[in-house]
């Protein structure tokens, strides 16, 4: 996760910097990190119910 941090933060800075035609470029990378992110927040979130309903019992 922290690499995925990474590259979004240097995306984010390029944003900045570039003009219109290259920030349309990179958003289809920054749309796949995104999605890469979300699933990795869902997998712990779905580790952790698990966790959480074994303990229950």
């Amino acid at each position: 996760m922290k690499e995925l941090i990474a590259q979004w933060k240097q995306v984010e800075e390029s944003w900045k910097t570039q003009d219109d035609e290259a920030n349309a470029a990179i958003v289809p990378q920054m749309e796949a990190m995104w999605k890469e992110a979300i699933g990795l927040m869902r997998a712990e979130v779905e580790k952790s119910a698990r966790e959480a309903a074994a303990g229950v019992k």
